[in-house]
């Protein structure tokens, strides 16, 4: 038995169906795609709003310091975040904290992180004693290629600073008379050895000097040749401003830093904590 022969209209029938066939599965597989991206946007939009929850409502008021605080992430979600801990003894523990990675699982971890952080802190143990713990919680917790950078201050009445700094970028005391302090500390990042310890330094904060605290995201920032912001300017920005007020010199900061970006994308998150130290 002979096949029929395709006659050209034939042939032109089975190209149309052909191409109308692929037509509606590339549509079909385009909607999967779309619904897809629409849900993980969703997803994400829950997550931030989750993350930005945890973070204090409002800000401690106190006769002795005001402050300023804010946090930026590079995308959706980030790693950085910032906390006050409100201890007995009319004193405060200021945290800034910068989980390693971007995104999603960066956000998990400090989440993650925050939580431990303020539990074993409203405790009120010794700094070391403090970090020894977390330090251990996150090792073994947490994958061994993801770790934190920290720094963890005690404010008082009085003006005594103790704090931790594990491998978090040296926070600044601007002091009244126009100079700045760097407070410099060798501690290991929390997360990468069990049993590591912690060092604690003190530095004393006089009436009229402000602490600046901040993750490398404000110094690591990108101009659109790729050059860094940098500790430099970020002094030179800071001297001589000891006259704003603490929400006037956040936000002037955060303006130059994107001023010098000029839009460029940021590949870190951002977060800058200023106290204003004032005794009545």
């Amino acid at each position: 038995m002979r096949a029929t022969s395709l006659t050209g209209l034939d042939r032109q029938v089975l190209q149309t169906l052909a191409m109308e066939g692929a037509t509606v599965i590339e549509n079909a597989r385009l909607f999967r795609l779309t619904r897809e991206q629409e849900r993980i946007k969703q997803n994400l939009a829950v997550a931030r709003n989750i993350q930005q929850g945890l973070l204090p409502r409002q800000l401690p008021r106190s006769n002795y310091f005001e402050l300023h605080a804010v946090t930026m992430p590079s995308q959706t979600v980030g790693g950085d975040y910032y906390d006050i801990i409100i201890l007995p003894g009319d004193r405060y523990g200021i945290t800034v904290a910068d989980v390693s990675g971007k995104g999603l699982g960066a956000a998990i971890m400090a989440s993650m992180l925050q939580g431990a952080f303020a539990a074993v802190a409203a405790g009120a143990p010794d700094l070391e004693e403090l970090f020894r713990r977390v330090n251990d919680f996150l090792c073994e917790r947490t994958p061994v290629e993801m770790y934190a950078t920290m720094f963890y201050g005690l404010l008082n009445r009085s003006g005594r600073f103790s704090f931790v700094s594990a491998g978090h970028p040296p926070s600044l005391i601007l002091r009244a008379d126009g100079s700045v302090d760097r407070l410099d500390s060798q501690n290991f990042p929390m997360g990468l050895f069990p049993g590591a310890p912690f060092t604690v330094d003190t530095a004393r904060i006089e009436n009229g000097d402000i602490l600046v605290i901040y993750s490398d995201g404000v110094t690591e920032a990108q101009d659109i040749k790729g050059d860094l912001f940098g500790d430099d300017r970020l002094l030179t920005l800071l001297k001589g401003r000891t006259n704003l007020q603490c929400q006037d010199l956040g936000k002037e900061v955060i303006a130059k830093v994107n001023e010098f970006a000029g839009g460029a994308p940021q590949a870190d998150d951002i977060t800058l904590v200023v106290v204003r130290f004032s005794t009545p």
